[in-house]
C-alpha cells in the first residue's frame, strides 16, 4: 500500500539535518521510503539511511546540503524532508548488512540510480534494497590434520569471465585463529577460490652483510645499494625480518605469517617445504574447485591441508647489458601463472643475486616454472624518510632508508627477462638469465573539435596510462611513466615486456578518440611490447565524443525504471582477450527510464535493455551471446549524438 507523504511513522529520526544555510529559503520537497532485505523482501528495522547531493537544479537554493543519516523505523521506513529540487543519491546499511547499498541496485553490487526531485515534489515510494553478505570459512591444517593457528597468508580469489578467459583477482586476505579457523565475510555473490600462499625467500649471506655495511656507511653508499634493490619484482623483506634457516651461504625464510618451514635442512642442504595450496588441494588455481556463493549464504568446511614436500635448488647467473648483475631481484613462478598473467599469491620463491651476479632459489618443489626478473627504475624520491622494510608482499622498495634524495634517471632502462625452467628430483644449476632493456612507447597528441588546444601546463600534466592485460605487477613496482612536452610529444619510460592497452586521463573537456599505430587502435586492441620500441603513436582527443541516449519502456509501453542498458560492439572480435573494453557499457536507467552513454568510439554497436535483477556476468562472452539476438543494432560516427529508445527484453 502506498503511504501518504504526510504519514510520518513513529520512530523515524527526522532531521532538520538536511541543514540548508539559514539565509536560504526552506524547500518542502521530501523523500519517504523503505529499506528492505533484497533476498526476502522483509523490512530492515534500524537501517542507517544516508542522502547526498548529485546536483541542485537551477533556481533552487544554492546552499550546500549537509544531511545527517536517518534511522529507519521498525517497518524499515525513513523520511528526508525540506529538500531542494535536484538530484540525490540514497544509500543504506544495517546491523548484519555491513556493505553499503545504494538506491536503485536490485542485486548485490549492481548499479545504482539517482533520484531526480522537482520543486515541492513528494516521493513516497522509494525502496532501498540491502543484502546480507556471503561468508566462506574453514580450517587450515597440517598434513596430520592438526589445525595451524596464526597463518595470515590465507587468500581469496574471485573468478570473473573477461573476453573469453577467466580472470583471477585477489579480493581479500585472512588469518587463522587459535583453532586454525579462517573466515571471509562481506562477500558479494560470485565464484571464489580459497588458497594458502607459501612463498619462500632466499637471501645470500653476502647480501645481508653488504646491507649491514651500507646501513653503517655514508648516505651515498646507502643510496647506491637502495637503488639497486628498488623496483625489483622480488619480495625480499621476509629474509630481513623473519626467522629462517641458514643453509650454507644463504638464509631461507618462509612467507611472513605463512606455514612454517619443515624440519632443519638435511646434511646436503635439502629442505622440506609447504607449497601453496588452492582449495581443495590443487597446486594452481586453474585446477582448484571454485566456491559459488549467493547473498547471505555461509559456506563452512572449506578446509585446506598444507603438506610438506621435498625440494631442490635452482641456481644460475643474471647477465645484464654490462655483464653479471648484482643485487637483482628474481621470482620463480609456476608456468600456469605466467601464461594466465595472474601473479599475486602464486610465487614459489624469491631471491636476489649476490655481489657477483649469481642467484639461488632454495626450497623449490618439482614442477615447471618461469624465472621472472624485472627491475623498473624507481620514481623520484622527494626526500629522506624514516627506516622502512617492506615485509609483506610487493617489491622491496626501500631496504636502506633513510637516504639522500635520489631522483630518477629519465633514460635509465627497465631490465627484464623470462626464462622457463623444468625442475625434477635433482637441483638445476648453471641457468643463465639474460636481461634485456625494456622498450618505450612514444608519439604525439592530436586534437579535434571546436575548442582551443589545451594550454601547456594542462597538457603536460595529462596522464597517458598503460595497463598490462591480465597482469598485476605494476601494483608492486609502479606503472610506467610518460613525459609529455609542450608541443604534445610524449615518451614513456622503459617498460617491461607484456601485453598492454593504452588510456588517457587528466584533460578536462577532452575524450580519448583513438590511439593509432599502423592502422590499429591501441586503446581498443592490446598491443604486444617485447624487444622493440613503439614510435609514431597518434593519440587523438576530441571535445565532441559520440553519444547514445534514449528511454526504456516495457512491452506494454510503460516507463521501465528497473532496467539496465547494455552496450557492446557488434563486432565480437573486440570482446576477445579483454579487447575493446571501452566499447562496453552497463548503464542503470533513471527513474524516468532514461539513459545516456557518452564517449563511445565510432563504430557499430548492439544495445539491449534487460531487467537489472537478471543481468548476469558482465561482460562474459556467453552472456553477450545470449543478448545479441535481442539487441538493437546501431552505427555511430565520430561526434554524433544518436537517440535510440529500447524495449526491455526477457533474458533466458
Amino acid at each position: 500500500m502506498t503511504v501518504p507523504w504526510r504519514a510520518v511513522a513513529i520512530g523515524i529520526v527526522c532531521t532538520s539535518a538536511l541543514g540548508l544555510a539559514q539565509q536560504a529559503p526552506a524547500s518542502d520537497a521530501l523523500i519517504l521510503g523503505r529499506v528492505i532485505d533484497g533476498t526476502t523482501g522483509r523490512p530492515v528495522a534500524g537501517a542507517l539511511v544516508s542522502i547526498s547531493v548529485a546536483a541542485i537544479n537551477a533556481g533552487a537554493p544554492a546552499s550546500k546540503l549537509n544531511a545527517l543519516p536517518t534511522l529507519a523505523n521498525a517497518d524499515g521506513r525513513f523520511l528526508f524532508r525540506q529538500l531542494p529540487a535536484g538530484r540525490f543519491d540514497l544509500s543504506a546499511t544495517a546491523l548484519g548488512y555491513p556493505a553499503t547499498n545504494r538506491f536503485g541496485a536490485r542485486r548485490p553490487g549492481g548499479p545504482s540510480q539517482a533520484i531526480d526531485l522537482a520543486e515541492s515534489e513528494k516521493l513516497n515510494n522509494i525502496v532501498i534494497r540491502i543484502w546480507k553478505p556471503a561468508v566462506i570459512t574453514g580450517t587450515v591444517m597440517d598434513e596430520n590434520g592438526e589445525p595451524l593457528p596464526g597463518v595470515n597468508s590465507v587468500g581469496l580469489l574471485r573468478l570473473d569471465a573477461l573476453g573469453g578467459t577467466t580472470r583471477f583477482t585477489v579480493v581479500n586476505g585472512a588469518s587463522t585463529d587459535d583453532h586454525g579457523v579462517y573466515r571471509f565475510s562481506s562477500l558479494l555473490p560470485g565464484r571464489y577460490i580459497v588458497f594458502v600462499s607459501s612463498p619462500r625467500t632466499t637471501l645470500p649471506v653476502a647480501n645481508r652483510e653488504a646491507i649491514d655495511r651500507a646501513m653503517s656507511g655514508t648516505p651515498q653508499e646507502r643510496a647506491v645499494l637502495d637503488r639497486q634493490y628498488s623496483g625489483s619484482v622480488a619480495s625480499l623483506g621476509p629474509a630481513l625480518t623473519a626467522a629462517g634457516f641458514r643453509v650454507g651461504d644463504f638464509i631461507l625464510s618462509p612467507a611472513p605469517g605463512g606455514p612454517a618451514l619443515g624440519p632443519a635442512p638435511a646434511a646436503d642442504g635439502r629442505v622440506l617445504v609447504a607449497p601453496s595450496v588452492f582449495y581443495p588441494g590443487a597446486a594452481i588455481p586453474q585446477q582448484a574447485t571454485p566456491i559459488v556463493v549467493e547473498a547471505g549464504e555461509e559456506h563452512a568446511g572449506i578446509d585446506l591441508r598444507v603438506t610438506l614436500v621435498p625440494s631442490v635448488r635452482v641456481s644460475g647467473t643474471v647477465i645484464g647489458p654490462d655483464g653479471p648483475t648484482p643485487h637483482f631481484g628474481l621470482q620463480l613462478m609456476p608456468t600456469s601463472a605466467e601464461a594466465s598473467g595472474f601473479y599475486s599469491g602464486m610465487e614459489v620463491a624469491d631471491t636476489v643475486t649476490d655481489p657477483t651476479g649469481a642467484f639461488t632459489f632454495l626450497g623449490v618443489p618439482a614442477g615447471t616454472y618461469v624465472v621472472r626478473a624485472i627491475r623498473i627504475p624507481p620514481p623520484p624520491r622527494p626526500g629522506p624518510t624514516g627506516p622502512q622494510v617492506e615485509a609483506t608482499g610487493g617489491a622491496a622498495r626501500s631496504l636502506l632508508l633513510p637516504v639522500e634524495p635520489s631522483p630518477a634517471q629519465p633514460d635509465e632502462p627497465t631490465l627484464a627477462a623470462l626464462v622457463p625452467v623444468a625442475v625434477g628430483p635433482e637441483s638445476v644449476t648453471g641457468l643463465q638469465v639474460v636481461l634485456h632493456q625494456g622498450p618505450r612507447v612514444s608519439g604525439r597528441f592530436a586534437f579535434t573539435g571546436s575548442r582551443e588546444r589545451p594550454v601547456t601546463d594542462v597538457l603536460t600534466r595529462a596522464a597517458v596510462q598503460v595497463s598490462s592485460v591480465g597482469a598485476a605487477f605494476f601494483a608492486r613496482m609502479g606503472a610506467p611513466r610518460f613525459d609529455i612536452s609542450a608541443d604534445g610529444q610524449f615518451r614513456s619510460t622503459s617498460m617491461p615486456p607484456s601485453r598492454y592497452v593504452l588510456r588517457v586521463s587528466g584533460l578536462p573537456n577532452w575524450t580519448l578518440e583513438s590511439a593509432m599505430l599502423d592502422g590499429s587502435d591501441l586503446s581498443d586492441d592490446p598491443f604486444d611490447l617485447d624487444a622493440k620500441d613503439l614510435s609514431g603513436v597518434v593519440i587523438t582527443m576530441t571535445d565532441s565524443p559520440a553519444a547514445i541516449s534514449g528511454a526504456v519502456r516495457t512491452a506494454a509501453g510503460q516507463v521501465d525504471p528497473d532496467a539496465d542498458v547494455l552496450v557492446f560492439p557488434a563486432d565480437r572480435t573486440h570482446s576477445a582477450d579483454g579487447r575493446g573494453m571501452r566499447r562496453h557499457y552497463l548503464l542503470r536507467v533513471s527513474k524516468a527510464g532514461a539513459f545516456d552513454v557518452t564517449g563511445l568510439p565510432a563504430g557499430e554497436y548492439l544495445l539491449v535493455a534487460v531487467d537489472d535483477a537478471l543481468v548476469g556476468d558482465w561482460p562474459d562472452p556467453k552472456f553477450l551471446d545470449a543478448l545479441a539476438p535481442l539487441a538493437t543494432r546501431v552505427t555511430i560516427a565520430l561526434g554524433q549524438r544518436l537517440t535510440q529508445d529500447l524495449i526491455t527484453r526477457a533474458v533466458r
